[in-house]
């Protein structure tokens, strides 16, 4: 059931708006964090070690001003996309930034084993098997 991933997928989020920490519980001890391949800095994270160096990373332009909001979930009960917007605010420049972007998700276990940020719904559907 999707229902499960979606939950899975809203808390990992909540979490990360709440403490600016990734909930460890939410991720698979594997799992694999790839951003954007149009962003400035293309990088894949292993491991949830991986994930806070990544989120360390993003601190380091954005300090603590990174918000996301879901838009949509699609799914099935492995593969799912996450529409969502991220309002973002320059650590040194004060900059605010607001960018909408598709992730990819895989789960395994019941938690999230591979996330790949895309620049559109469209590509991280075609990713993720979805696509029409």
């Amino acid at each position: 059931m999707p229902e499960q991933g979606f939950a899975v997928i809203r808390r990992a989020i909540d979490h990360l708006n709440e403490t600016g920490e990734f909930a460890s519980d939410c991720f698979h001890p594997e799992v694999e964090w790839t951003t954007r391949p149009d962003g400035p800095t293309h990088d894949t994270f292993h491991g949830v070690a991986g994930l806070r160096s990544g989120l360390q990373t993003l601190r380091e332009a954005w300090g603590s001003g990174i918000r996301l909001e879901i838009q949509e979930l699609i799914g099935t009960p492995e593969a799912f996309v996450m529409v969502m917007s991220a309002r973002l605010r320059g650590q040194g420049s004060g900059v605010e930034l607001e960018v909408e972007e598709g992730w990819a998700i895989r789960m395994r276990d019941g938690r999230i084993w591979r996330a790949a940020q895309y620049g559109s719904k469209t590509e991280a559907l075609e990713a993720a098997g979805l696509s029409e």
